[in-house]
């Protein structure tokens, strides 16, 4: 596993975030942040923003709603091209497809790739994200 040095991890929600004003570089979100009240919102913004260091992002990776996020002063980027999964190996995907995404099993079986493209595993690739400065 790989470490960062500089980088501190916290868990909270996104209503309270449990982090002092504009301390942190950097607010991310993953998958985690929609546009609804208890799942992030406008109020969950006001949070992100609130811990970011002037000039400080906030991102939100892989986003439900960027149009939602645009209206509110995000930049919209996309990634193209394939996406996928790297599992650690073809036992691992089979036994987390067999769970997750039975659809996937036969392609698995088929290729013998621990790399499974997200469309095999029918869902969309995290290939947007939306950022914005403090």
């Amino acid at each position: 596993m790989s470490r960062l040095s500089g980088v501190e991890v916290r868990e909270g929600f996104f209503e309270r975030l449990p982090v002092e004003d504009g301390v942190a570089d950097m607010a991310v979100a993953c998958s985690a942040f929609t546009c609804e009240a208890g799942h992030g919102g406008d109020e969950g913004l006001a949070e992100m923003l609130r811990v970011c260091a002037p000039g400080g992002l906030v991102v939100v990776i892989w986003p439900d709603d960027p149009a939602w996020l645009v209206a509110r002063g995000f930049a919209h980027v996309e990634f193209p091209g394939e996406m996928a999964v790297e599992f650690g190996s073809v036992d691992e995907a089979l036994e987390l497809a067999r769970v997750f995404s039975p659809e996937a099993v036969g392609w698995i079986e088929g290729s013998g790739s621990s790399r499974v493209p997200f469309e095999v595993l029918g869902t969309n690739g995290p290939r947007d994200l939306c950022w914005r400065r403090a």
